[in-house]
């Protein structure tokens, strides 16, 4: 019988008349359940040569979707369940481990990091063997790890693994790496980076690497509300390199703005405050980086009654609003607070009064102009449409439109 375990199984087999294939028995069944698991685990030991320790990995069964034979079938939980209670995995150094003690590094990683990764690792003998990069060398490993109760560790966790009991090494390698992981632009990679407490800062602790959050102290820097990098990294120039790819720099005005942004909830004077130092093509470029598609939405400006409120429910002084005082007060932008922000607010899609046209978000009654006009087009043609099939199209409507009822 052919099988999907590595070698030659030589016992007193009991065998069809043409001696080709087993017969399907007790005898037959015990060697394949009871013998053969503990003489796999016993002889890994002699598959693994230095040059190669993966090769024991080679020699399992594949995981038993399509045996390849009444053999294969009876054999392959067995030993996989005899491989999970014995050093049956290389660690880093090559050494069998057994899978419970070990912990496997996230998927989609290149040779190249995966080799930089592990010249830092403080415990070489914790981490399964680099080799298991192929999808099937992978998939063995997954399958003897998660009936340990385990499974890959994330992009976080492989880079917060490497700060060991030199935090200011550990960090400096783990900064590394995920400047290189940048560098290749996973997305799901990239999420893990964001996540990942791997920057020391001068307090002893642990920190993400948040462009705006965190940054490289310069002579005469206010401590007050920021966060700065031990002294240390910011000496190293393999730690600045990183930091730099990172988006962590000193802090200067574009930090500012960028870090009053992202506090929560956003200081909005310290914000627009900062703003007026910059040119209005980075502030833009800044806030939309923080806000991608919800500028209007989330971007505040400050009322002449003295209230802040998302720039898509107030107006520019002007048409709509004078910008005097004299009504409508907690919808119209504070002139003289933001004198200096008018080209600013214009460039991030505040108006003075609705326009038609360009990229423009729903309002709460343009959504339910289209579920009315869903429910119309059901009615008169089919009822079990699904609102993905109906496509409501028309002229552009003006927006802002939804605060105008409230305005005197």
């Amino acid at each position: 019988d052919k099988t999907t375990l590595s070698g030659t199984i030589n016992a007193p087999w009991k065998l069809t008349e043409d001696r080709l294939t087993l017969l399907e028995g007790a005898f037959n069944e015990e060697i394949l359940t009871e013998v053969l698991p503990k003489l796999v685990a016993m002889s890994l030991h002699a598959i693994a040569t230095d040059d190669n320790p993966c090769a024991v990995i080679d020699a399992m069964p594949a995981r038993g979707r399509e045996p390849r034979s009444w053999g294969d079938a009876v054999l392959n939980s067995p030993v996989m369940s005899a491989l999970g209670k014995a050093p049956s995995i290389p660690d880093l150094t090559g050494k069998l481990r057994p899978p419970s003690g070990l912990r496997l590094h996230p998927d989609g990683i290149s040779t190249e990091i995966l080799a930089v990764w592990s010249s830092a690792c403080p415990e070489p003998g914790k981490w399964v063997h680099h080799g298991v990069g192929g999808d099937e060398r992978r998939s063995k490993v997954l399958r003897l790890l998660n009936a340990a109760g385990s499974d890959a560790v994330d992009v976080a966790t492989w880079l917060e693994s490497l700060i060991g009991g030199d935090e200011v090494a550990g960090s400096i390698a783990a900064l590394t790496v995920a400047a290189q992981l940048l560098n290749e632009g996973d997305v799901s990679i990239i999420a893990g980076i964001s996540r990942a407490k791997i920057v020391l800062l001068e307090d002893g602790t642990m920190h993400v690497p948040g462009r705006g959050r965190v940054f490289v102290r310069s002579h005469g820097d206010d401590t007050s509300g920021h966060l700065f990098i031990h002294s240390r990294l910011a000496e190293s120039p393999e730690a600045r390199g990183a930091l730099s790819v990172l988006g962590i720099s000193i802090l200067d005005a574009a930090g500012e703005y960028r870090h009053a942004l992202q506090e929560s909830p956003p200081r909005w004077i310290k914000a627009w405050d900062a703003s007026r130092t910059l040119p209005v093509d980075t502030a833009v470029e800044i806030t939309k980086e923080i806000f991608t598609d919800g500028v209007l939405s989330q971007v505040e400006a400050r009322t002449i009654e003295g209230q802040w409120r998302p720039i898509s429910q107030v107006f520019l002084p002007g048409a709509v609003i004078p910008g005097d005082g004299s009504r409508d007060r907690k919808f119209v932008v504070d002139g003289r607070f933001h004198h200096r922000d008018m080209e600013l607010l214009t460039a991030l899609g505040a108006v003075s009064s609705p326009i038609r046209g360009g990229l423009l978000p729903d309002e709460p009654f343009m959504t339910a102009m289209r579920d009315e006009l869903r429910e119309l087009y059901r009615k008169k043609y089919d009822p079990r449409t699904p609102d993905n099939q109906i496509d409501v199209t028309g002229p552009p409507l003006a927006w802002p439109m939804d605060v105008l009822p409230r305005l005197s």
